[in-house]
């Protein structure tokens, strides 16, 4: 799992207002952090954060270096960003729909765009959520009509003349400086020097015995029960609870 370290300061020198329009985080939701990083760590679930890094670029580096290493990666996110990763060993599997693994023809089916083409997509039509500015009149249909017609940006910026109609010809002419930067935006950075290995994020055993204080101390009253009964069904997971199958 892995949590956002702050804003990129890479992103922000290139645009000082990426992300700007986000509320700050409430203090009632950051108290929590240190507590769900507990149950993770009681669960065996790896987890990391690296100061000054977006959480989106640590996942494209430690999946750029188990791929590299012959595994196969699925990353659990609903963030289209990450898209621009899939290929024949990473997938993107959609929270909710964890039997659903996305591969080039899924990002094809969701975005219009292969994996490729992803980052060049948003540079077009740039992305609300990180307070990225696309060129106006240019939404996504427009973007992959685009792309497919001239084979990806380069070219497309190379024979601006030859695109029609002419009000998006203007649009892309005048804000093709935007263009440019926003391809330096989106792309994710899969070099990062982290502390840790892929393999290390490996998810251990689950030991109820660590994990059930930790629920009942929260209240969770309903996930204590469903434990209770998973220990009582597999009295070789190494410990005495008192619970017995009936």
């Amino acid at each position: 799992m892995t949590f956002d370290g702050g804003m990129s300061e890479r992103r922000q020198r290139l645009l000082a207002t990426y992300k700007a329009q986000r509320p700050r985080m409430p203090d009632a939701l950051r108290e929590q952090f240190p507590t769900v990083q507990e149950y993770l760590d009681l669960e065996g679930i790896a987890w990391i954060r690296q100061e000054g890094e977006e959480a989106d670029d640590v996942m494209a580096t430690l999946a750029a270096n188990a791929s590299r290493e012959g595994a196969d990666v699925r990353l659990v996110t609903s963030d289209k960003d990450l898209c621009q990763l899939v290929d024949e060993r990473v997938r993107v599997v959609p929270p909710g729909e964890l039997d659903r693994e996305m591969d080039a023809d899924g990002v094809l089916e969701k975005m219009g765009v292969s994996p490729a083409r992803v980052v060049e997509r948003l540079a077009l039509t740039g992305d609300t959520v990180d307070n990225i500015e696309g060129v106006p009149g240019v939404g996504p249909k427009t973007a992959t009509r685009l792309l497919d017609q001239y084979d990806g940006i380069a070219n497309l910026l190379a024979r601006l003349d030859e695109v029609e109609p002419e009000r998006i010809r203007e649009a892309i002419r005048t804000h093709r400086d935007r263009v440019r930067l926003n391809l330096e935006l989106v792309v994710l950075k899969r070099d990062l020097e982290l502390p840790v290995t892929w393999t290390s994020m490996t998810a251990r055993a689950e030991n109820p015995d660590r994990v059930l204080p930790f629920l009942r101390r929260m209240e969770f009253g309903s996930l204590v029960r469903e434990f209770e009964k998973e220990v009582a069904k597999s009295p070789l997971l190494g410990i005495d609870t008192g619970i017995r199958p009936v």
